[in-house]
């Protein structure tokens, strides 16, 4: 006992003391309920994983389609420049309502106006007959306004219906070539290729009155043929350089300009001398 109560007393080293966080404040936390809530350590905010860019940037390219694929009246561009429009003529209708409707409610409006000198020449000072005719011309400038106003709409409309019409005409065109196509059991035709060509050479009618698809059709099928010969020549030519070069490879071998040490075995001095 005497000794482990003389071993008690030492301080031990590396041991940390009762008081070495006696000037801490580690006591709990009370809830206010008397209940006394331990403190919960702080925990760091873990790293948010980040997806690779290219697994996005590839996503986004195989969902992508082909542009050239796409009909023109459904190209983003196409819609934005449309919705632009339509947003035009909507502020360009309001605006004109909004005038309109100043200007009707500034004839509606009763003025206290004695009879034009020319009106009480023609028909004397009857300020009734001056009413009446002043209601009839305020009628008459309303249906002024409306038929501005309606030839405005329709001249703002029609290149739109104009453009419409036309691309109407083109897909009835181009269907009635699919057919003839399918029924004679034709080569069938890209239609962004035939469409370029119709760009490109604009083939017209006998009567020259409009564009023939048909005989776009067949400068397509021209085309094409012309590629594929091309195509051919260019292949035999590499072909017959290819054999040419094989069999110049395969020739005699050439003369040797020097002699080697079995060329040399066995030969004389005289021999040797008139190498």
């Amino acid at each position: 006992m005497a000794l482990e109560s003389f071993m008690a007393n030492i301080q031990q080293e590396g041991a940390i003391g009762e008081d070495a966080f006696a000037d801490l404040n580690l006591q709990p936390e009370s809830d206010g309920k008397g209940t006394e809530t331990p403190s919960e350590p702080p925990t760091g905010d873990k790293p948010k994983e980040e997806q690779p860019a290219s697994q996005g940037a590839g996503a986004d390219n195989a969902n992508t389609p082909d542009v050239n694929q796409i009909p023109f009246h459904k190209r983003p561009e196409y819609l934005e420049q449309t919705r632009q429009e339509d947003e035009r003529f909507a502020k360009f209708l309001k605006d004109r309502k909004e005038k309109s409707d100043n200007e009707l409610a500034a004839l509606e409006k009763p003025q206290e106006n004695p009879p034009a000198e020319w009106f009480v020449e023609l028909f004397g000072d009857n300020p009734d007959a001056w009413s009446k005719f002043n209601k009839f011309d305020q009628e008459r400038q309303k249906v002024i306004v409306a038929e501005a106003v309606r030839l405005a709409k329709e001249e703002w409309e029609r290149p739109a219906k104009e453009a419409k019409m036309m691309e109407d005409w083109v897909n009835g065109k181009v269907k009635s070539l699919e057919d003839h196509v399918q029924e004679k059991k034709l080569q069938p035709f890209d239609r962004n290729e035939l469409m370029a060509i119709m760009n490109r050479v604009r083939p017209m009618s006998k009567d020259g009155t409009e564009l023939d698809f048909h005989v776009g059709y067949e400068l397509l099928m021209e085309s094409k043929a012309r590629e594929i010969a091309d195509k051919s020549d260019k292949s035999n030519a590499r072909k017959e350089i290819a054999s040419n070069t094989v069999s110049n490879n395969r020739g005699e071998p050439s003369k040797k300009d020097y002699k080697t040490a079995d060329d040399l075995r066995g030969k004389s001095f005289q021999e040797l001398a008139n190498l």
